[in-house]
């Protein structure tokens, strides 16, 4: 979650919570009653940038810890598929692939964001 929110106002909360949820800034200004050039200032702020930017991998994390989890399902439904004498079921195969490489995908990244993290650690 970002570091900063409590040194941020409630209207440039609501304006980084519509960016990192993928709004414009003409739509992060609705949501926060700000006017676009305001929020464009607010985003060019450090401290709102590394909020917005903790905020949106903290969302991407949350993806791949399903993704990870739905790995499981995709086992299963290869399983399935292979076990299945009948089955012509090309297209459950191929996102069963997508999502199974997806999901390696992520426990690489976090294998090396983890190593970044001891890394940083140690030189701190």
């Amino acid at each position: 979650m970002a570091r900063n929110l409590t040194t941020l106002t409630p209207r440039q909360i609501s304006a980084l919570e519509a960016l990192a949820n993928g709004e414009s800034v003409a739509g992060a200004a609705r949501a926060s009653g700000a006017s676009e050039r305001t929020v464009r200032r607010w985003r060019a702020s450090p401290a709102f940038a590394r909020d917005l930017a903790d905020r949106r991998r903290e969302g991407l994390r949350q993806a791949g810890a399903q993704l990870v989890s739905a790995a499981t399902e995709a086992v299963a439904v290869l399983r399935a598929v292979i076990a299945d004498q009948e089955s012509g079921a090309p297209t459950r195969v191929a996102a069963a692939r997508v999502l199974l490489a997806e999901a390696f995908r992520v426990a690489e990244i976090e294998d090396v964001v983890g190593r970044i993290e001891e890394i940083e650690a140690r030189l701190s």
